[in-house]
């Protein structure tokens, strides 16, 4: 089979559907995670993904002799038309009663690790489907 060059074409993105996410339930090194009931956040309007990296150049005889990239933290910022309150909650670690009263229990707050998905469509009709596996919502 030949190998086909995939060209990466670049344009604007116009489009966010499809965020879903799911709560993380088991994660053994090994195995597939295993995550919990699916939820579909309508209204998703704007989405960032921002992965830090540091690159570390080692020098020598006046020029780099090796650099590398570290990955750091990656912060995603959502921008939704009206997330539900008991969304808002579960994903910030809070409960809400039967009263509609959101609540803490304990000291420390305790958010849930989730796994989301989400589509971005271009310009140029192109989708690119983007996972996230493992992360915390603050």
């Amino acid at each position: 089979m030949p190998l086909v060059k995939i060209t990466e074409t670049l344009a604007s993105t116009v489009n966010i559907s499809g965020f879903h996410f799911a709560e993380l339930t088991t994660d053994e090194a090994g195995k597939a995670p295993v995550y919990g009931e699916i939820n579909h956040i309508r209204g998703a309007q704007d989405i960032k993904v921002n992965p830090s990296e540091d690159m570390i150049e080692n020098w020598g005889d006046g020029e780099v002799q090796e650099s590398a990239v570290s990955q750091g933290k990656t912060k995603v910022d959502l921008q939704a038309f009206a997330i539900p309150l008991e969304t808002r909650a579960f994903l910030a670690g809070l409960e809400v009663d039967e009263d509609g009263l959101v609540t803490k229990h304990g000291g420390v707050l305790n958010p849930p690790t989730v796994g989301a998905v989400f589509y971005k469509e271009r310009k140029n009709k192109d989708i690119e489907c983007v996972a996230l596996l493992r992360g915390v919502f603050q």
